[in-house]
């Protein structure tokens, strides 16, 4: 039996075979995700809290409170000009119903990150920061009190957008100064007189030095500074202490292909949240496959139907 006309038939004979790519590649998708959300709760269970009075070198986990590098000069973030440790950002344009991403933007800043009476650095780059809270909001035009962006950024988008009075919304996601976090990477001793320390931990990826914005019509990524109190984490190194020899640095480097997470949740907490993710693949993965298979059949059907 079949639910479609005479009329329809053909037309869902020859879309069928798209419909089942389509399904196919949700199917991998959803599969390849679920045991990327299993992998990453795993590592996060297994592995154990630790001091960095006594930490290992390798994969670690610890939670401490942030601080900015510097704390006389810390980071502002560049829409509500807040002091934070860590921020991004996303500006999109609102028009006709439509909504166009024109600039977003990521800090590389170092932090500090303190456990009881020690603390190390943190290179939060190619990081998953997990965040309870995202800020959004709307404002209508460049002089709107809820956009009041640094000068830099202002020149920037006024250069993107041409109306009068566009409406904008915006979005700003912060590791506030003071915040207790969770961190999981790669934690390693690095001697700060050794140079090819700097070409292998902070400069890996030249794409990760500064910030990264996308023009409009998402062709060409730039490399931006935001403020100039946001220095560069070449410039953050050249200002540590060389009284001590060494000093810690977690990282995503080292991790290969390990989950680098950066949250303000618990472990216990995180673990839920990547299990209920892992769930939701597993369900796409069932709809996904039953839709095929329906699909399948229903061809099947059509195709007997009109050359039997």
């Amino acid at each position: 039996m079949t639910i479609y006309t005479d009329v329809d038939s053909p037309f869902f004979l020859f879309l069928s075979p798209f419909i089942l790519i389509g399904l196919a590649i949700w199917f991998i998708y959803s599969f390849k995700k679920y045991f990327v959300f299993l992998k990453y709760n795993r590592m996060i269970k297994n592995t154990p809290y630790i001091s960095l009075e006594s930490a290992p070198q390798g994969l670690v986990k610890v939670r401490g409170i942030i601080e900015p590098f510097d704390i006389n000069n810390p980071l502002k973030s560049p829409l509500t000009h807040k002091k934070c440790c860590w921020y991004n950002y996303e500006i999109t344009l609102c028009k006709n119903d439509n909504e166009k991403l024109i600039e977003e933007g990521i800090s590389c800043s170092l932090f500090r990150l303190r456990n009881k009476n020690k603390s190390c650095l943190v290179y939060p780059v190619n990081g998953h920061i997990e965040l309870k809270t995202k800020g959004y909001w709307s404002a209508k035009g460049f002089n709107s009190a809820t956009f009041n962006g640094t000068e830099e950024l202002m020149t920037r988008i006024r250069a993107l957008v041409k109306e009068k009075k566009p409406l904008f919304r915006l979005s700003e996601r912060r590791l506030e100064i003071g915040q207790e976090v969770t961190v999981l990477g790669f934690l390693k001793s690095c001697d700060l007189y050794d140079n090819n320390m700097l070409s292998e931990y902070i400069l890996k990826k030249e794409r990760d030095n500064f910030l990264i914005s996308k023009s409009k019509k998402h062709l060409k990524n730039k490399f931006f500074k935001v403020s100039t109190n946001h220095n560069h984490p070449i410039e953050q190194w050249q200002q540590l202490d060389f009284k001590e020899r060494k000093i810690n640095l977690i990282s995503c480097i080292g991790l290969a292909g390990r989950p680098f997470i950066i949250s303000n949740n618990t472990s216990q907490n995180l673990i839920k949240e990547l299990f209920s993710g892992a769930i939701s693949y597993i369900i796409q993965i069932f709809i996904s496959a039953a839709a095929a298979i329906w699909t399948w059949f229903q061809a099947m059907e059509v195709y007997n139907t009109l050359y039997s």
